[in-house]
């Protein structure tokens, strides 16, 4: 499990439209727009609460990853946040989306923000153009 769900990336959509799995549960986790979007590397074979995207795909849990970026969270802002949801802290622990560090959690997978993926988009488009150069000068040394 540690490693295909290191594999999971998560980018925060503040722009375009959003595709995450939605559960059909209470209005509450749901209300508001969903905050990030996954994507797998790899493949699951896990369903339910033993599915990362499902699990992500509760906005509360979507609040509480974003803030597990910014600051380590006690146990207890983490049963608070998901509350009123079918996840429990031994759930994110398990799926790896958490880990724990003496009396608090960190995020434990890769969440890239919308200005990163921006940076990462802006860096490679120049490292593209300029190792695009390189390759069509030597192609005859080849």
């Amino acid at each position: 499990m540690g490693t295909r769900l290191r594999c999971v990336f998560v980018i925060i959509s503040l722009f375009g439209p959003a595709h995450v799995v939605q559960a059909q549960d209470s209005a509450d986790n749901f209300a508001s727009k969903p905050l990030i979007t996954t994507g797998v590397t790899g493949s699951i074979n896990a369903s339910g609460l033993d599915d990362p995207q499902y699990v992500l795909s509760f906005v509360p849990i979507q609040r509480l990853m974003l803030d597990a970026a910014q600051r380590p969270l006690t146990k207890e802002e983490i049963q608070k946040a998901v509350q009123g949801t079918p996840v429990t802290l031994d759930h994110l622990l398990r799926l790896e989306l958490l880990r724990q560090d003496q009396d608090t959690c960190r995020l434990n997978y890769l969440l890239l923000t919308v200005q990163d993926q921006e940076t990462v988009y802006r860096v490679s488009a120049s490292l593209r153009a300029g190792f695009g150069g390189r390759v069509l000068c030597t192609e005859g040394e080849i």
